[in-house]
């Protein structure tokens, strides 16, 4: 059977049960960077997943297009994951130039029902579908009784939460990467001092982020008078693995910083339930991070230490929760 007959098998399927048509709906994990599309039916799982690069599109609409094309598909409805400020009826990407109208886009594809959502609050749907294999613990045990907190390194950072409320769960995006930033210590000082004077806002998102490693890696280098051998986060992670010192100081100092401002997050949320790390860059590094001081760094934040110690830090090595989350999304 060809992908097409395939995908007229999945719109025309009735259940005896129910007696009616599933909708096919069509979700999708927009980034800064990749733009990961792929189908669901009736809230099950990805099929047909496809990732592009962002840049080659100039629009939205021309990724979308060249998707259903190659899927040959024309869905329902939709649920697009973005990252960045999302409303009801549009929205604007922070880290690569697209925006789009929804009813727009709902007469283009004939879409009867669309939802744009931000990306972390499809990652934080996606928790309550995530399974043991899909996580690495990294301390704590979870509580899916009380709030949950994600939080993201990639492009940028994100930031969502989890709420259960009466038998469900709401996310709720939040701009949490953009909050500010504190050295911990004397290197970290000088290496946000050395970034102030060029201007640079000494959020979470300027040095947990892709470029923000870079950054890292940068000011060490500048500071320890060593040369610059990368040109780009994924060089210093590469150098790292080659056992380059600055380039594991850099993704030292980047998991340190990660765990104080997780420990902000779960503090700062009531995220008692758990802090889970997503985002692109960290199932990478995962080594660095279980063989760092991030836990350290997540609960020293006297006098409330107590408070910190028992809550859960998961990192998710679930390929696309983004994905997973979308297809979850109730749609109004």
């Amino acid at each position: 059977v060809d992908r097409r007959q395939r995908q007229m098998c999945i719109r025309d399927r009735v259940t005896a049960e129910q007696g009616f048509r599933m909708a096919l709906r069509l979700i999708g994990d927009l980034g800064g960077t990749n733009c990961r599309l792929a189908l669901s039916e009736a809230g099950g799982a990805p099929e047909q997943l496809c990732s592009l690069r962002a840049a080659d599109f100039p629009t939205l609409e021309e990724a979308v297009q060249h998707y259903l094309d190659e899927v040959k598909a024309s869905p329902d409805e939709a649920c697009l994951a973005v990252a960045g400020p999302v409303s009801e009826t549009r929205f604007q990407m922070t880290n690569v130039d697209w925006k789009c109208d929804r009813l727009a886009l709902q007469r283009q594809f004939g879409i009867q029902q669309l939802a744009f959502i931000n990306d972390f609050e499809a990652i934080a749907l996606s928790l309550p579908a995530l399974q043991d294999a899909d996580l690495m613990a990294l301390g704590g045990s979870i509580d899916l009784s009380a709030p949950m907190a994600v939080l993201g390194p990639g492009t940028g950072l994100g930031a969502a939460l989890l709420i259960p409320c009466d038998g469900h769960f709401k996310a709720i995006a939040t701009e949490g990467g953009h909050t500010s930033l504190q050295a911990e210590n004397e290197i970290e000082q000088q290496v946000f001092a050395y970034w102030r004077e060029q201007g640079i806002p000494l959020s979470r998102e300027s040095f947990l982020s892709g470029i923000g490693l870079y950054r890292l890696y940068q000011a060490i280098a500048h500071i320890s008078h060593q040369p610059l051998r990368a040109n780009n986060g994924g060089d210093v992670s590469a150098l790292a693995e080659a056992g380059d010192a600055t380039a594991c100081h850099a993704i030292a100092m980047f998991m340190g910083l990660l765990g104080s401002a997780a420990g902000d997050q779960a503090l700062g949320s009531g995220a008692r339930g758990g802090i889970f790390l997503a985002g692109g860059i960290l199932p990478k590094l995962r080594q660095h991070l279980a063989n760092s001081d991030f836990r350290q760094r997540f609960e020293n934040k006297a006098p409330m230490a107590h408070y910190l110690q028992p809550i859960a830090v998961r990192l998710v090595l679930h390929d696309n929760p983004g994905l997973l989350g979308a297809s979850q999304y109730t749609l109004p």
